[in-house]
């Protein structure tokens, strides 16, 4: 079985009594690409600077690797990559002087890993930092987190506020130069679509607790699309199916989305009487939104 890298039991944090993180139990397993979801606003980053021991918790345990993040943090953030989800540099330093700066932090520095991302991210070392755009700051940012090659990934949003084809390098930067062996992803994202070809597991978190937690091809197993055609008929009043999220009719069609698909449900449909029944395929995004639906569609 693989080992957990991180773990948190009944975590909570509060600002002024209101409860931004309820009780919250992670479990993320070595060498996964975890997706941790969840609208803005939902709690992600206050869980994830708990996590980097950036935030104290009000109550609850946290362990990154094995180790406390306040107890043990020099010792834990040498061995993890970390990518706010807004990263402060010093502007006035030159890209390269930066890349030095934090060299020096890690004993473990792959300066030749160093040159390479530099070179891939055609990042101009003599440029001064603040000087960059948003998507080349996004990739220095990358750059700094993954030269010490480090156990674990933690990514913040990292694509907020990039152009959708700055999303898609920086994505496909952590698919080029993070897939060793034994080495975990852990991303915290609002655009599902972007990150949705590289998760294997999945955490969609709302309010502060955690909602879903599960490997990505067991949840699409479980949020199914149906469509139902009525050719030679009419649509049945009565619609007795368990678990639909979503219901929408169209003439002689009918379309639902259905969570907690099983036998069961299938019986269900296959006996409402539809002259033709597909069950159409559904992106992780299409299942994000259907299991979270904006405050018009609730």
């Amino acid at each position: 079985m693989n080992q957990t890298v991180i773990t948190t039991q009944n975590l909570c944090k509060k600002f002024r009594k209101h409860e931004v993180i309820d009780d919250l139990e992670l479990s993320v397993a070595q060498g996964s690409i975890y997706g941790f979801l969840g609208k803005n606003g939902a709690g992600k980053t206050t869980t994830i600077r708990m996590l980097m021991g950036l935030l104290p918790p009000e109550k609850g345990n946290i362990s990154v690797l094995g180790l406390d993040p306040f107890k043990n943090g020099i010792a834990m953030k040498r061995r993890v990559g970390y990518v706010a989800d807004q990263p402060y540099f010093y502007d006035r330093m030159k890209v390269s002087e930066l890349i030095g700066f934090v060299r020096d932090y890690y004993p473990d520095w792959d300066r030749q890993f160093e040159k390479e991302l530099q070179r891939d991210f055609h990042l101009d070392g003599e440029k001064k930092v603040g000087e960059l755009s948003r998507g080349m700051t996004a990739k220095l940012s990358l750059l700094l987190a993954l030269s010490h090659r480090p156990e674990l990934l933690i990514l913040d949003e990292p694509t907020n506020g990039l152009n959708p084809a700055a999303r898609r390098e920086f994505v496909e930067g952590i698919l080029s130069h993070y897939q060793d062996e034994g080495r975990t992803v852990f991303i915290s994202s609002h655009l599902v679509n972007e990150i949705a070809g590289i998760v294997d597991h999945v955490g969609i978190l709302k309010g502060g607790r955690l909602m879903r937690d599960q490997r990505a091809d067991e949840l699409r197993k479980q949020v199914r699309a149906v469509r139902l055609v009525y050719t030679n008929g009419l649509i049945p009043s009565s619609r007795e199916v368990d678990g639909i999220l979503s219901s929408k009719v169209n003439g002689r069609e009918w379309n639902l989305i259905v969570d907690g698909y099983s036998e069961k449900t299938e019986q269900q449909i296959r006996g409402l009487g539809a002259d033709e029944i597909t069950w159409p395929e559904l992106s992780l995004e299409d299942i994000f939104i259907a299991l979270l639906p904006s405050e018009e569609e609730a």
